[in-house]
Order: C-alpha cells, then structure tokens, then sequence
C-alpha cells in the first residue's frame, strides 16, 4: 500500500496515526508527530496482516486545535499481479510499484514488500510529475506544467513524450490498461483517454462528488448506515442515468436540512446533458429543522435524455451548515397514473389532494389526514378512528374497463368485532363491499390492497369510499397511496416525413386499445 500524506501546524504531543488490519485486530502503522507541511510518499506492506473478510485502513488525530491538520491523497491498494501484463496501477508485472515525488522530480521502485529498491531522476522538461503508471515495459509521467506525458524505461532512461489535449490542462493522475493510457483532469473532473503514442482516443466524464459532498454515516441516515451529505459553499454532488424513451418519470428521495440561517440555500438540479441546468427544488433556512422529509419531483416536464443528470448543490455559509439526502429513486408511476385515472397520495396534507378526482374527499366522523402514525411513502396518510368514520370521493371512469382498485393499508389496536370496509358504488345509491378489516388484520403494519373493478360499471359517478365499525378512540385505520390503475400501457412513436404520430395503446387478450392519439 502507498499513500502520500503531510502534516501541518502540529505542535509538540500532538499526533496522527494510521492503523490496519483485519476489523477488530488494528495495528498502527504510521504515527505522524511534526511535519514539513509537504508531500511525501509512506509505503506499507500488507502482506503480514490477514486480508480475508473486512480489511480496515483507520485514520486518527490527537491534535488541540482546528489549524492542526493531517492530509492524505493517493491512496493505492495493489499487489503482485495475478497474471502478467499491464495494470490500472503503477504496479509492474513483477508486483514493483512506481512513485512521482512532485517535490524532488524523483521516480522510486519499491518491491513486492515494501521495501525500497532504487531511484530515478525525471527529465528536467518533466519538473510537474503528477501521476505515474506502468505500461508494457516502460514508466510514464503526466507533468501538468507542461501538459504532457513522458516515458521512460524502468531504469530511468527517457524514451520521448506526447503531448496531451488542450482541454486535459489540469492533469492530476493517471492510469493505463491493454495499451490506453487515462489521464484523470481535475479542473473539469473529466478523464482523458489516450493510445501509447499519445493520439487522443475519447473521454468521460466522472461522477462529481466535491470535498464538501460525502457519503457519511454521521447525521442519522433515515434508512440503512450511510446517506449523502452536502455542506458549505462549495458542496456538490451529480449523477446520470439513461432514460431515453421514459415517460411519466419522477425522482423520489428523503431529504433533511440542518442549522441552516437565514441566506444560506441547497438546491436540486436537473439537466439533459450535463451542461445546462435547471433548479427543481430549493432548501432554505425554513425547512432547517433537522428532520427527514419526503420530496418528490416530477420530472414529465424536462427533456428526460439518454444522459440525464441530478445534482444537489450548496450555497451555505459554514461547514456545519448541512443538507443529507436518502433514499434515492428514480419511479415512473403504475400504468394508471400515467394514463391519468384517478391517485391520491396525500401528500397535500388534506382531503383535497391527488389528480383525477370528480371533487375532493367527502368525510363525516373522526376521519383525518396525519403526519402520526408512519406514512407508508411520503410525509401523510388518511387516519381513521373509533365508529363513526367515514370518507368517499368521485372519478369519471367512463369509457375505461379492467380498472383495479390499489392502495396499501394497515390496522391498528381493533378488537373482536371491530371492523373497517372498503365500499364501491356506479350511482352513490347502491353499494359493495369489496374488502374488510377486522381484528385479524390489526397488526398495526401497512399491506398492499388490489381489488378487481372489473365486475362493477365504470360510470361517469363512480364512488370510493372506506367505512370503520370501530368502538374505541385508540382503534385506528390507515390509508394511503391509493390509485385506481389499467392495463399497461404502450407507447408508439411514427415517423412519416415532417410528420410524427404517437399513440398509447394497451393491449389485453391479443386486443389492442387506442387510449389517445396525437400528429405533430
């Protein structure tokens, strides 16, 4: 293992240290107890310590003050190759590694354990050595003064260079594999792809994640150990996905904002190919409260590409200022949703929420909609309690069939002879009970519902309705995520010419619907 690190600021009895090993069994390496506020190389050899299972590289400072600093980067892993041939890492076939030390413009070779072997001096042109790889037999150099690459064989002997595109003008390391050669840029986080002579073979962008934006698990993830961690000014984090060809697309994730004031903002940011973007949702010191929130984004009015980026961006004034993200999903809603047929989440906090609805939710009794009682998704859900309540609502169904009727749902503290039912009526006149609750159900845990509407006549009246026989304040019923949804539904895109006509079609028994139809 190698790693570069250098220490500033450190006054006497204060010290870094770093230790490894198998998790539980750590052995100090390396103490750093004063330094020259420089760069240097520390070489290790892991081949004493078992590496089966978990290996664990900890850091760890005992220093008084917040100008006291340890520093670390290229940080390399690597071992003997299994087979030979050229490696991603500085590593030759016979398991020596190479090391630029940028200061001194010196090439090291240490072997297999560790220890050091011999040294090389760089060509006076290549006074800015920023990254070293093996290719083939020989050594090359990325210097970022003079953005170029030079070669040398493994005895130091320069073999001539090449120079690197105009765009790659912060070279910062590099690698190579089966005869290209990558030149990582960090002026615009992007990788440089070249062949052995030098001529330009393509690149890529990388995945952007700044000194300011981290996966931690400090800060209380809302699921699992570990969320995303955006913080001061300069905090950023981005990432692709394809999804050329989608519809009805949203971006679902749990976010929290912490000791925010007033000034400072986080924002989401989207965009069809990385270059142009578009605010989708911003965070200020209103919502700095330190607890998670459902957020979710429709993305149907952006130009969804075949790369199309996220990005969460801070605008804040100190480190300690703080947006976490969790739980992030890119969703495109069931067949219903997309077809438009009637939804209601209630996520609008009240009885008026979701699309596709005649009118809003009619309630009598002890019917709610509540942050309490954990929501199944999002921040609220329909709570109904003790015997007297009841809700209904509206859709126009004209014209649909094979609907079914979908939600998830969950009882809680129900005795013997306490019931919930979910009702259906064409007319508000005659009803059905299509699904019933009871004290066998009161698990107090949420259960998805799918019910057939097949059987009953879609008309432009038709009612949903839920209707507790409950006897007990503390005898409660949950709702939510309700959709009523249809046959899957297709896509299909013509061109004729200037002419394109689009059609969403379903298709059920070897039958094909049309549902709409446009020509541009």
């Amino acid at each position: 293992m190698l790693v570069w690190a250098k220490t500033e600021s450190f006054e006497d009895g204060e010290y870094a240290t770093l230790s490894v090993g198998p998790v539980g069994s750590l052995t100090e390496v390396q103490r750093w107890e004063n330094g020259d506020d420089e760069y240097h190389p520390y070489p290790f050899d892991l081949s004493i310590f078992d590496a089966g299972g978990t290996f664990r590289l900890q850091f760890e400072s005992h220093m008084s003050g917040n100008n006291d600093h340890l520093y670390v980067d290229d940080l390399l892993i690597s071992g003997t190759p299994a087979f030979g041939g050229p490696t991603p890492t500085p590593v030759s076939s016979e398991g020596q590694l190479y090391v630029v030390d940028v200061s001194e413009n010196v090439v090291y070779r240490y072997g297999t354990s560790g220890a050091f072997v011999e040294s090389f001096a760089l060509v006076n042109a290549n006074k800015d050595g920023r990254g070293i790889t093996v290719e083939g037999n020989g050594i090359l150099v990325v210097d970022k003064n003079d953005k170029k690459v030079y070669k040398y064989d493994t005895s130091g002997f320069s073999l001539g260079e090449f120079d690197l595109a105009s765009a790659n003008g912060d070279a910062r390391g590099m690698a190579s594999y089966e005869g290209a050669v990558l030149v990582v840029d960090k002026a615009d986080a992007t990788v440089y792809e070249y062949d052995a002579e030098g001529a330009p073979l393509g690149s890529f962008e990388l995945v952007s994640e700044t000194s300011n934006a981290g996966i931690v698990s400090a800060g209380g993830p809302r699921t699992g150990d570990y969320h995303l961690r955006i913080r001061g000014s300069t905090g950023f984090a981005k990432r692709a996905a394809d999804l050329s060809g989608q519809y009805g697309i949203r971006l679902q994730f749990w976010a929290k904002v912490d000791s925010f004031e007033p000034g400072d903002e986080a924002g989401l940011q989207v965009s069809p190919d990385g270059v142009t973007w578009t605010s989708a949702k911003t965070w200020t010191s209103a919502d700095s409260d330190n607890t998670y929130h459902f957020v979710d984004v429709d993305l149907s009015s952006y130009d969804v590409s075949s790369e199309f980026w996220v990005g969460f961006v801070a605008s804040m004034s100190a480190g300690n200022d703080r947006l976490f993200v969790d739980d992030l999903r890119l969703v495109r809603p069931s067949p219903g949703a997309i077809l438009g047929l009637p939804s209601d989440g209630f996520e609008s906090g009240d009885f008026s929420g979701g699309e596709g609805w005649l009118s809003d939710w009619t309630t009598t009794g002890n019917a709610s909609v509540v942050v309490d009682g954990v929501p199944h998704v999002g921040t609220y859900h329909l709570r109904m309690r003790k015997g007297n309540s009841y809700v209904e609502r509206p859709a126009n169904l004209t014209g649909h069939s094979s609907l079914r009727l979908q939600f998830w749902a969950k009882a809680d503290s129900m005795e013997g002879g306490d019931y919930v039912e979910a009702l259906v009526s064409d007319d508000h006149s005659d009803w059905t009970s299509v699904k019933t609750w009871t004290s066998a159900d009161s698990d107090n845990a949420y259960h998805f519902a799918d019910i057939d509407l097949s059987p009953y006549t879609m008309s432009s009246e038709f009612w949903i309705a839920f209707d507790s026989g409950m006897n007990n304040i503390d005898d409660r019923f949950y709702v939510d995520d309700l959709r009523l949804v249809g046959p899957i539904a297709y896509e299909i895109i013509v061109n004729a010419g200037k002419v394109t006509t689009k059609a969403v079609v379903t298709v059920q028994d070897g039958e094909v619907s049309i549902l709409s139809w446009e020509r541009d």
